[in-house]
């Protein structure tokens, strides 16, 4: 995984917390969501005790700490995102309008390329079951 620890503190833990909202935002938490969320927190180099101050976080807070960061910087946080969309092979669609609501908030375009692609396709599958 590309070198994740140039986020400052306040990033990390406002990209944490987008992961914790797009997780709970289908009204279910499963193991795989559980475990890129861990994975994520060991590559941004976040404590035990750190992790575990996510949940007490403001929404809003993080948000504009977010929006604050550099474009390059919002473009990896994005995709990390994206990874929690797909983290459960279920792109549903409250995970998908709470993703695109963060990409508004923070300023940033929905990414594009293959991320996107896999987003729409599996959408699209999902639709036709």
């Amino acid at each position: 995984m590309e070198n994740l620890l140039t986020f400052n503190l306040a990033e990390k833990k406002a990209i944490m917390k987008m992961l914790e909202i797009i997780a709970i935002s289908d009204g279910r938490i499963v193991s795989q969501e559980t475990k890129y969320s861990a994975q994520i927190a060991i590559a941004l180099g976040l404590s035990a005790e750190q992790s575990k101050e996510i949940s007490t976080l403001n929404p809003i807070a993080c948000l504009e700490t977010l929006e604050k960061m550099d474009a390059l910087s919002k473009q990896k946080a994005v995709a990390i995102m994206m990874g929690m969309v797909l983290a459960d092979d279920e792109a549903d669609n409250q995970e998908t309008a709470i993703f695109s609501f963060i990409c508004y908030a923070i300023k940033t375009e929905l990414p594009d390329g293959s991320y996107a692609r896999i987003l729409v396709e599996h959408l699209i599958r999902k639709s036709y079951r």
